[in-house]
């Protein structure tokens, strides 16, 4: 049964509720496309503007949700905000994430072990 394999119990609410934050914010693709342009490096709010051919202030608006998020790091430079990915907080999610999908994890850690010791 499904409901047995669960792995709800290992997680605290906290954590399920900062992960439901993070699904929203990358649910949403312009958001998505951004994270994408900083994987590449350092950008201006007006460099991501030029890319994605948004509004800037649309622009502007899903930096903040990202960065509210912890997904982004901004700093100033002089009239400029440079923003880049957080890539610590990344690594989080995808870990947390991972460990909450990972229904069967257990068995393929027994399945992977099993095979690796039928090839000695």
């Amino acid at each position: 049964m499904l409901i047995s394999n669960c792995l709800i119990h290992k997680h605290d609410t906290s954590t399920i509720t900062e992960l439901t934050k993070f699904l929203k914010q990358i649910a949403e693709p312009n958001r998505l496309m951004i994270l994408c342009l900083l994987q590449r490096g350092e950008l201006s709010v007006n460099e991501i503007q030029a890319q994605l051919e948004l509004p800037l202030n649309l622009v502007s608006f899903h930096l903040r949700s990202l960065k509210k998020v912890g997904l982004l790091d901004s700093k100033k430079i002089g009239l400029s905000v440079i923003y880049s990915l957080n890539e610590q907080k990344i690594i989080s999610y995808k870990e947390s994430l991972n460990s909450f999908l990972c229904v069967d994890c257990e068995k393929e850690s027994f399945f992977k072990q099993s095979q690796n010791l039928s090839k000695i």
